[in-house]
């Protein structure tokens, strides 16, 4: 005969279990689409983050201020990168003038050898809008002015006054980049 406290235990272990399978699911690769991580107090200064593109030049995000800015965080081997950043360039290309879109490579390697891939990666992907970067050793490690960026692909969108406004981690449609940019947008941008 079961008893009130072993119903009660089986109750508490079963949501335990379930709670740590979903956590395991949610953080692996395949994060479901658009888990927003939690949206820990973003810093309100400006971000002031450089970092280098293929062709060697510095983008410093402080540049883009005015302007809305998606930086993906990707890895060039992950295919649910580059169906986002697919995604992310036809954003980009549907607001050229009120949004910036920066496509940053967490891929380990020297820079030379990313640099040559990445230029053709920019280009089987057709991104012409896209500004394709290198992440520095502080984007990571999670300790630059973006955060963590615990999976790939992780979307971050600083508004126009440069501050981080929303963080989503996996898989995003054109129709879900549309709606977390529209806030960060001007008026009929």
């Amino acid at each position: 005969m079961l008893t009130a406290v072993t119903v009660a235990r089986g109750a508490i272990l079963r949501s335990a279990l379930l709670a740590a399978l979903a956590s395991s699911c949610a953080s692996s690769r395949g994060a479901s689409s658009g888990a927003l991580v939690g949206q820990s107090q973003p810093s309100p200064r400006p971000i002031e983050l450089a970092l280098e593109t293929t062709t060697g030049d510095t983008l410093e995000l402080a540049t883009l201020r005015g302007r809305a800015v998606l930086v993906v965080a990707f890895n060039h081997d992950d295919l649910r990168s580059h169906a986002t950043l697919r995604e992310a360039e036809r954003v980009a290309r549907a607001h050229p003038d009120s949004l910036a879109v920066v496509a940053v490579c967490g891929n380990p390697g020297s820079f030379r050898t990313l640099r040559t891939l990445l230029e053709a990666f920019a280009h089987v992907l057709e991104l012409e809008r896209t500004v394709v970067v290198v992440a520095s050793d502080a984007v990571r490690d999670g300790t630059s002015p973006l955060g963590p960026v615990p999976n790939v692909p992780t979307t971050i969108l600083i508004n126009r006054a440069g501050i981080v406004s929303r963080t989503v981690i996996g898989l995003l449609t054109q129709r879900e980049i549309e709606a977390i940019v529209r806030p960060a947008l001007p008026p009929g941008g």
